[in-house]
């Protein structure tokens, strides 16, 4: 592996020439990156990911750059952010040779052009285990979506469809090649940025879906003082899904897999006709009694022996 400083003038310099130049008064190669300031309210979001634990030692340098990218981008989907730049610290081993970085870093190349957003800063190390780290930054054109902003008898609304790469994982640990919507979803998020942005005038709150919907569903209602109730038959599930997952683990899965990146929010039922084009699927209400219930088609509960990925 080349020398540090080599190496981020060799793979990494370009990615900080990307998008508006005006954003920035000092990028890649000082001390700190300078930002010009800004009148809008700025977010940010910083993601970690570890090898073994987010990612298979030996997946790909496409496949890891753009898991760690893309998840980074859906904590700014979560609040209708707009991305403007980002910064990354990289850990690695010395199986990471040149040919590994330049993978790596062209495809984290595609992904900046493609969201128009430079890397103005980070920093690389060598480590016996491969870390990265994103931080992403991203500016707020309306009053920021919260967890905290759900109403009782606000719907709970999700993007796409749940599971699928859950259902990619549950495949590979098998030695199976999941069909591609599946392999896209766990290996290629699609931020959920446009729609974000389309739902920012009418939802109350909002979260991205990592940790699987029950649990992440369940932090927004706990900032909100409120509960809700999910309708398993309502849960949006893509074919490939249901031809990949045991029908006996289907709500399982799809509730507490985690790793979708899509995003759940909460929508006052009025404002629904606003955004009804969009591919978007009502799965409850909130309510007033705390926790997250789940309901069969008789409007019966389902007990859920998990609710998410946890945290250590």
């Amino acid at each position: 592996m080349s020398h540090e400083f080599e190496l981020i003038a060799k793979h990494f310099a370009p990615l900080g020439a990307i998008g508006d130049p005006n954003r920035f008064l000092v990028g890649q190669g000082d001390d700190c990156a300078v930002v010009n300031p800004d009148t809008r309210p700025m977010a940010f979001s910083i993601d970690t990911q570890v090898s073994g634990v987010h990612f298979f030692d030996n997946d790909t340098p496409e496949h890891i750059a753009s898991r760690g990218f893309n998840s980074a981008l859906s904590d700014l989907a979560a609040m209708a952010a707009t991305p403007a730049f980002f910064t990354l610290a990289l850990s690695l081993p010395k199986h990471c040779d040149d040919d590994w970085i330049a993978a790596y870093a062209m495809t984290l190349a595609k992904l900046a052009h493609q969201w128009q957003i430079p890397l103005i800063g980070g920093d690389t190390t060598t480590s016996p285990t491969l870390v990265q780290t994103f931080q992403v930054h991203g500016y707020i054109d309306q009053a920021p979506l919260t967890r905290s902003g759900a109403h009782l008898g606000d719907w709970v609304v999700v993007t796409g469809t749940l599971g699928d790469a859950a259902a990619a994982l549950q495949c590979i640990k098998q030695g199976k090649i999941p069909a591609d919507p599946l392999h896209r979803a766990f290996y290629f998020p699609e931020p959920q940025i446009a729609i974000a942005k389309a739902i920012a005038p009418f939802a109350t709150a909002c979260i991205d879906i990592s940790d699987g919907l029950l649990a992440d569903l369940g932090h927004l209602c706990h900032a909100s003082g409120l509960g809700a109730q999910i309708n398993a038959p309502s849960l949006p599930l893509s074919a490939e899904f249901m031809a990949t997952v045991a029908p006996d683990n289907q709500l399982t899965t799809a509730l507490t897999g985690g790793d979708d990146y899509q995003l759940c929010f909460t929508l006052p039922p009025q404002h629904w006709s606003q955004i009804a084009h969009l591919p978007l699927t009502p799965i409850g209400k909130i309510t007033e009694q705390a926790g997250v219930t789940v309901l069969n088609a008789n409007d019966q509960p389902i007990p859920m022996a998990k609710s998410g990925y946890q945290h250590r």
